[in-house]
């Protein structure tokens, strides 16, 4: 399998989704360390939440271009409702956009961690949020997210986080 070519990165970079210098893609590309985190996420199966098309088929080209399975959901209740209908352990984790249409990624969470399975409370959850603010970072924490990644998102950040996630 051949890893992200250095085009589509930068275009995802430019899109204001991901947040990557083009030294720092070639830097990766030029010496192997993004093939290290390419065969580091290969088998994890993430839920992302999005209710925005661009974001979405951004996320889920980076993440399956590291190796990731990627099932999509337009708005927190499309999400709940994914992870409902899923079978137990399905998800290694949730990336949920928080401002969303139907419902929150806020409520969203809250609906996932009071779901009547032995999944539901232990699934990592991430907040990707435009918002960074104190408030913004508690409130998510509060409805029963792990972390928080602001938009637009940290590429080295969000690998790095998504390795731990799977050790």
């Amino acid at each position: 399998m051949v890893g992200p070519d250095i085009n589509g990165i930068l275009e995802c970079s430019a899109a204001g989704v991901l947040s990557i210098e083009p030294e720092e893609v070639r830097e990766i590309l030029e010496t192997g360390s993004y093939e290290s985190t390419y065969k580091e996420l290969s088998g994890m199966n993430i839920l992302v939440v999005e209710d925005n098309e661009i974001n979405q088929g951004i996320v889920k080209i980076v993440l399956e271009k590291a190796g990731a399975s990627v099932v999509l959901a337009n708005d927190g209740r499309a999400g709940a409702d994914t992870f409902a209908a899923s079978k137990v352990n399905a998800f290694d984790c949730v990336l949920m956009d928080l401002r969303m249409p139907v419902m929150s990624g806020f409520e969203s969470a809250r609906t996932i961690r009071g779901m009547d399975r032995p999944d539901a409370g232990i699934v990592p959850i991430i907040a990707l949020s435009s918002d960074s603010s104190e408030r913004d970072v508690q409130n998510a924490k509060d409805s029963g997210m792990n972390e928080h990644l602001a938009k637009p998102v940290d590429i080295a950040r969000l690998y790095r986080t998504l390795q731990d996630l799977k050790k």
